[in-house]
């Protein structure tokens, strides 16, 4: 699964012992590649935003009873690094996750 997949959550990872519940979408699109730059932004936003719909309709909670009171934390895992005008993105992004209670993370797993 990835960031093209939609309405698929692509990875969950739970820690009982941190209490905090990731949703991770894996994203392998290079920056300039395959995909334009705002076509790559549009299908991050697109995901994120199902994400939510998983969070926000209580299906995460139903899936996972046991993670009720968990710390959200969405992650993206991207085989490249993000351009310039990517990081800014993430920072908006993960300011309106952070108002929202959440937690937004980037990790390069190349």
């Amino acid at each position: 699964m990835s960031l093209l997949d939609e309405n698929v959550i692509d990875l969950i990872q739970t820690d009982s012992d941190t209490q905090v519940t990731r949703l991770i979408i894996t994203d392998h699109l290079k920056w300039g590649g395959e995909f334009p730059d705002t076509e790559h932004l549009w299908k991050l936003q697109c995901k994120v935003n199902d994400y939510l719909k998983y969070i926000e309709s209580g299906q995460l909670a139903q899936d996972y009873p046991d993670q009720k009171g968990y710390s959200i934390v969405l992650q993206v895992y991207g085989k490249y690094d993000r351009a310039e005008d990517a990081v800014k993105f993430y920072d908006q992004l993960r300011s309106a996750l952070n108002n929202a209670g959440y937690s937004f993370e980037f990790i390069l797993k190349s």
